[in-house]
């Protein structure tokens, strides 16, 4: 006796697909998340790449979870409805940011908020899921993390002197 398998209905997900040039197509999920509130988690995603350049996973899936959500926006909003400066600053801000407090506990926090946030303004959907996944893949990172940094953190200066991350607390 054949299985049945259940029939999928369309336009029942949260998700909506878009487009752009160089990723193709994509899904984000079909509801707006209000400015300030992306303005709040730009402004903690910022802090925590800083917070998590001694361990290169989480700052990379910090990384990913801010380009996302500024794609997001970008489909969102308009340039009618927020003018360009505006809308590139939410996630890619000009200014520089106070450092989050070097603990593991404060960037768990700064990670849960950004998902709190997320969960409570956008529908459910796969697209949600993936960047909470996202999320929860950065926290477990960071709860790994002893604080010694990892991977590649050494950069330089403009002037060429080597800047560790202790000589930059």
């Amino acid at each position: 006796m054949p299985v049945k398998h259940p029939i999928r209905r369309k336009g029942k997900s949260g998700d909506v697909a878009y487009s752009q040039a160089f990723h193709g197509r994509q899904r984000r999920p079909n509801g707006t998340m209000p400015v300030n509130i992306h303005q709040q988690c730009g402004y903690l995603l910022q802090q925590l790449l800083i917070a998590t350049d001694g361990r290169r996973g989480a700052h990379e899936l910090v990384s990913d979870i801010r380009c996302t959500l500024d794609s997001w926006v970008m489909m969102e909003y308009d340039c009618s409805a927020l003018d360009s400066e505006t809308l590139n600053g939410l996630y890619f801000p000009g200014q520089a940011v106070p450092r989050l407090e070097a603990t593991n506990a404060a960037r768990v926090s700064a990670l849960e908020a950004i998902s709190a946030a997320l969960v409570q303004h956008y529908p459910d959907g796969m697209a949600l899921k993936r960047v909470l996944c996202l999320i929860g893949r950065a926290i477990d990172s960071v709860n790994k993390w002893d604080g010694k940094p990892r991977g590649k953190v050494y950069r330089e200066t403009f002037s060429g002197a080597a800047v560790t991350p202790q000589s930059r607390v």
